[in-house]
């Protein structure tokens, strides 16, 4: 996977991405590409009788389920932002953090959720979630 992400770093140049654009998938303006549209144009494109499931209940799946772990206010941020969702119905909170650190974490609950094991860290911070123990 590494060597896939490095050549799509490599090449943008070639696809008409500016090469201060920050992000992995990267579009030609100073964006990224929205994963949630991906999704939701190729399971219309393969032919689903109900695309919209495919998406929506995945993500209010990880929304309802992230609530049992003690996320931090811009954990929650970070996570809405990496669902497309909106906070504006919570408390408007958002501290600038290295991207890092923000994509680290944010995986680190979403392989939890993946490997179907979010409620073993029910009342825990995601510092608290060790990626080794998500797989044994």
């Amino acid at each position: 996977m590494i060597e896939a992400l490095d050549l799509l770093v490599k090449f943008r140049g070639k696809c008409g991405v500016n090469q201060r654009n920050p992000y992995i998938f990267a579009t030609q303006g100073e964006g990224y590409i929205s994963t949630w549209q991906v999704m939701q144009i190729v399971s219309k494109a393969s032919g689903c009788q109900q695309p919209e499931l495919i998406t929506s209940r995945l993500r209010k799946y990880i929304a309802t389920v992230a609530q049992v772990i003690d996320l931090r206010d811009h954990e929650l941020q970070w996570l809405s932002s990496h669902l497309a969702h909106d906070l504006k119905t919570y408390k408007q909170y958002y501290r600038q953090q290295d991207s890092t650190l923000e994509l680290t974490k944010v995986s680190k609950l979403l392989l939890a959720a993946e490997a179907g094991k979010l409620g073993e860290y029910t009342g825990k911070k995601l510092d608290d979630i060790n990626v080794e123990g998500i797989f044994k």
